[in-house]
């Protein structure tokens, strides 16, 4: 599953147990109008454990953390469990500094082998 746009890429990979979100480039506010209900869609239609993986995320501002923030929490209020497993230097800086590292249960060092299969994830408002 993948949507690209002009500043980001998406990519989601699953199995039984869990889903892995790839994001790359920069999560910012306009990023956020495509990403949300994406993540949205996600996070409804998964089951197992959530696991994004941000090594290749180059920028990220503080709608892009807010955004990570109601990640988790609509993931939690689906009993889903949800944990960055891989981080840029330049996003570990910014989450480190605004305080939520810990909120958002990064654990890079347990980072599973990606799954096989990938899915395209179009966005809910672009012309086809």
């Amino acid at each position: 599953m993948f949507v690209n746009s002009q500043s980001f890429d998406i990519s989601l990979a699953r199995n039984e147990h869990s889903q892995i979100i790839r994001m790359s480039g920069e999560i910012d506010f306009a990023a956020l109008i495509d990403l949300d209900p994406v993540l949205s869609k996600i996070i409804d239609d998964g089951e197992g454990e959530l696991l994004m993986d941000m090594a290749e995320v180059t920028f990220i501002d503080s709608e892009g953390i807010r955004l990570l923030l109601n990640t988790f929490n609509k993931a939690s209020q689906k009993n889903r469990k949800a944990q960055i497993i891989k981080c840029s230097p330049q996003v570990m800086r910014v989450l480190k500094l605004a305080g939520i590292s810990e909120i958002l249960c990064i654990h890079i060092e347990k980072a599973p082998p990606y799954m096989s299969r990938e899915e395209r994830v179009q966005p809910f408002n672009w012309p086809r």
